[in-house]
């Protein structure tokens, strides 16, 4: 990553590809366009994000040469402040089977922690408070602790006629289905089961940054911004945007920071 110490030049902005940028003068703070965390001050040229190792170009004044809009997202339409005890727009509840904690920082994080003995099911830890379509959704995860078999991941068009999900694990391996129904006796089908991805960071600690994206009927999964699979599938239209948990007998403490919901393009 590189920094400019000398005086930068006072252009408004710079031509990358045929396209103008505006001055890292108009930006308040700079980030990555995949999980959103913070760059350092006065980043400029090809730059890899601490958090999910992606690279994006910024421009000579620092300003994003690719951007969210340019990766096919629109605008964020809901974010998760993990800073706060119960962040705005996300169902609040009191797990019974888990602990579910908030940590601010840079970024803020909450962590989930099961204890030895938990299910081998899926747990929904968090759960958007609307219903949404077509959204384009980021989250980071770090597996801190316990075993390495846990799964976790987002789903998307959550309702009572089912969902859109995809996990991993700090193996490496992920996963992504439907899920015909929301009760312990709702079918599952796969699109991807259990498949390696190169691109995921392996072992605990390690940050990784799922996207989960759905139009219409196309489903796209990304991690740390490379594409790992698209189908298309017509059963659910509309539902809720989700976190999700598989302790696999656990213990398991996870991580998840940099939540966001944008409008999908």
């Amino acid at each position: 990553m590189q920094t400019r110490d000398r005086a930068r030049k006072r252009s408004t902005g710079a031509s990358i590809g045929g396209s103008t940028l505006l001055a890292s003068a108009a930006m308040s703070t700079l980030q990555c366009p995949h999980c959103l965390a913070p760059y350092p001050p006065n980043a400029f040229g090809r730059v890899t994000c601490a958090y999910c190792r992606t690279t994006t170009t910024l421009a000579n004044e620092g300003g994003p040469a690719s951007s969210a809009a340019a990766e096919g997202a629109g605008p964020v339409i809901l974010h998760a402040d993990f800073g706060q005890p119960k962040p705005a727009g996300w169902k609040d509840w009191v797990p019974t089977s888990y602990q579910r904690t908030f940590h601010p920082g840079a970024p803020a994080e909450m962590r989930v922690q099961f204890p030895p003995g938990s299910s081998r099911t899926t747990h929904v830890v968090l759960e958007s408070g609307g219903m949404f379509d077509d959204v384009d959704v980021t989250a980071a995860f770090r597996f801190l602790a316990g075993t390495p078999d846990a799964s976790a991941g987002i789903q998307v068009r959550g309702s009572a006629s089912g969902s859109y999900v995809t996990s991993f694990n700090s193996h490496g391996l992920f996963w992504a289905w439907y899920v015909d129904g929301n009760n312990l006796q709702a079918k599952t089908h796969s699109f991807v089961a259990a498949v390696s991805q190169p691109a995921l960071h392996k072992g605990q600690g390690a940050l990784n940054v799922v996207r989960l994206v759905v139009r219409d009927d196309r489903i796209r999964v990304f991690h740390n911004g490379v594409l790992s699979t698209s189908v298309r599938h017509t059963a659910l239209q509309t539902g809720t945007v989700k976190i999700s948990v598989n302790p696999q007998g656990g213990p398991i403490l996870l991580g998840v920071s940099q939540l966001v919901v944008r409008e999908a393009k």
